[in-house]
């Protein structure tokens, strides 16, 4: 923990540590950010001191696994450090990750750099796999930015909204759900998003509680028979979901999954879920509104569903906005 007697400053690689901090009002004490980093709106104007080797717009999701394999078959990283920035801004905290090293900068490869910024930060890891994780990571961002009391209260407004979501959820009728994160090759969300279903009752059986994300066959959908389809893909816009998503119309059998059928088909703002922040509490409410309408409000474009089944044109035309 940083002396509490001087201004602190924070390097965020981690777009939900960013969001934390900005929760916690220290907003103003974040110098750098990775290039994922882009919520509040006024967080795009900090520095980005890393970036991905990877561009996921305008290329399909076949072609980015196809680079991201070639990157790693290299044996090298698909993100890029700035090491000067480091060793001129010298931040005290440095905030990192455990869970993933493809599509964040974690823990290993900041302490293989740590040694050529001529000094020695302060690092934080978060490696939150479920909800009670998110509420300690927040815990431990407060703790080590001497904010302890304010991290206190947002975990408590966080659970609380919650608990007003659970307590009308409490006779809800198990409905099978799963929530894609990735297409072609097809990807379901796991760790703490299957638990955002669960705890409204729903049935996540493609995959087992606690688990991380897995990677399964368009068979594995079909044979479940979800009567909810959520698809939020990991780092993309809802504008690229919409075209991904053509791939999955166009697997012999999808078109017969009920949830097709019944016209539950919908595409989700990707950070209210693979961001493991405060918005988690946004994506279940998004959720209870889609399963149970009217059960709250709906944050911000939400996201969207589908109205024309098949889709007519794989466009913008094809959905309604859920707000």
């Amino acid at each position: 923990m940083v002396n509490e007697d001087r201004q602190i400053s924070i390097c965020s690689l981690v777009p939900a540590a960013t969001e934390i901090l900005c929760e916690l009002n220290l907003e103003d004490n974040i110098i750098g950010v990775s290039d994922l980093c882009s919520y509040p709106d006024s967080i795009k104007s900090k520095t980005k001191i890393s970036k991905s080797r990877v561009i996921t717009e305008g290329f399909t999701s076949a072609e980015v696994e196809s680079e991201m394999n070639r990157i790693l078959e290299l044996g090298e990283v698909p993100y890029e450090i700035d090491d000067a920035w480091f060793k001129n801004e010298k931040p005290d905290l440095i905030i990192t990750q455990d869970n993933c090293y493809i599509c964040e900068i974690d823990v290993n490869y900041v302490e293989s750099r740590i040694q050529g910024f001529g000094y020695d930060p302060e690092v934080l890891v978060i490696d939150p796999k479920s909800i009670s994780d998110i509420y300690d990571a927040i815990k431990s961002i407060a703790y080590s930015t001497n904010k302890t009391f304010e991290g206190n209260r947002l975990v408590l407004r966080l659970s609380e909204r919650v608990d007003t979501i659970l307590d009308l959820f409490k006779d809800y009728r198990a409905t099978r759900v799963i929530s894609i994160e990735g297409v072609n090759p097809l990807v379901l969300g796991g760790y703490w998003i299957p638990e955002m279903y669960r705890m409204l009752g729903c049935d996540y059986g493609v995959i087992n509680p606690g688990s991380s994300a897995l990677r399964i066959g368009i068979e594995d959908i079909i044979r479940f028979d979800p009567e909810f389809v959520f698809v939020d893909l990991c780092s993309s816009s809802l504008e690229r979901q919409i075209t991904e998503v053509r791939w999955l119309f166009e697997q012999p059998g999808f078109m017969d999954v009920s949830a097709i059928q019944q016209g539950n088909f919908y595409i989700l703002e990707h950070e209210y879920f693979s961001n493991p922040g405060p918005r988690f509490v946004d994506g279940i409410e998004l959720i209870a509104n889609v399963l149970k309408p009217f059960s709250g409000s709906f944050p911000k474009h939400g996201g969207l569903k589908l109205i024309n089944v098949p889709p007519l044109a794989h466009s913008i035309e094809d959905y309604v906005g859920l707000v």
